[in-house]
């Protein structure tokens, strides 16, 4: 934010690359802040803030959709195509359509100019934190840290291929973190030598409440066995079938 005039007003991004461009120059803090009629202060905030050096430009990742293909959408929508057909004419995927279009007003209010601007915007770094911009879900996690929460280590899911297998365990993460934790684990391949390649889970972790859990061992009835065979079977079949039946739909960010 910068002040002129006693009102306070945000800095354009042509407004800070014209005075990156003069620091670049030489020109010192009391020099830019005469031409743009704006405070020492404003000036030296606007470079404080990436550290004293320039930031580099900002450019957009080849893999996301552009502009040009935002008017392909808006086009495609005014004309009644699916977002199917319109992926297709693009070569891409349908779900990054679909969710493109979600994010933006839906087919009925989908605009390219605003929809690429909104995107931009969006992939802007550094972001508030997610606490910091819902003062509800920050009072909840509050709470939560108050009742008391702790790590629990598992072994990590489908590696069978680890050469040990990790011991099940509970650390109260909050209150001990001067040290790294350990994980217990028995070994099984004696013979194993080397190191794990770069990126191999070791360990998977929940925050689970203090409280101690309410743990209930029972045999299953029939009729979850035959739910559970069924269910099985249908998955073995195909790939997709818990994305498209049973995952939860997730916000555009």
């Amino acid at each position: 934010m910068a002040k002129a005039g006693g009102r306070p007003r945000r800095w354009s991004r042509e407004q800070e690359e014209d005075i990156w461009a003069r620091r670049t120059r030489g020109e010192s803090l009391q020099q830019i802040a005469t031409a743009l009629l704006v405070s020492v202060a404003t000036v030296r905030t606007v470079v404080a803030r990436s550290g004293g050096v320039a930031p580099r430009p900002r450019t957009r990742s080849p893999r996301t959709l552009q502009l040009r293909e935002r008017e392909e959408i808006s086009r495609g929508l005014a004309a009644g195509q699916s977002a199917r057909a319109i992926a297709q004419a693009l070569g891409r995927a349908p779900s990054t359509i679909t969710r493109e279009i979600a994010r933006h007003g839906g087919p009925e209010h989908y605009r390219a100019s605003q929809a690429d601007a909104t995107a931009w915007r969006r992939a802007e770094r550094p972001k508030r934190c997610r606490l910091a911009q819902h003062p509800a879900l920050c009072m909840v996690v509050a709470q939560q840290l108050e009742a008391g929460w702790s790590l629990m280590a598992v072994h990590p899911i489908n590696r069978d291929d680890l050469p040990f297998r990790l011991i099940t365990g509970l650390v109260d993460a909050d209150r001990f973190f001067d040290v790294g934790i350990n994980f217990p684990a028995v070994w099984l391949d004696a013979s194993f030598s080397g190191v794990l390649p770069r990126g191999t889970p070791i360990a998977q972790c929940y925050a689970v409440p203090r409280e101690a859990p309410t743990l209930v061992c029972e045999p299953m009835p029939d009729v979850r066995v035959r739910g559970y065979d069924a269910l099985a079977t249908q998955i073995m079949r195909g790939p997709g079938v818990y994305r498209k039946g049973y995952r939860s739909k997730r916000g555009g960010a």
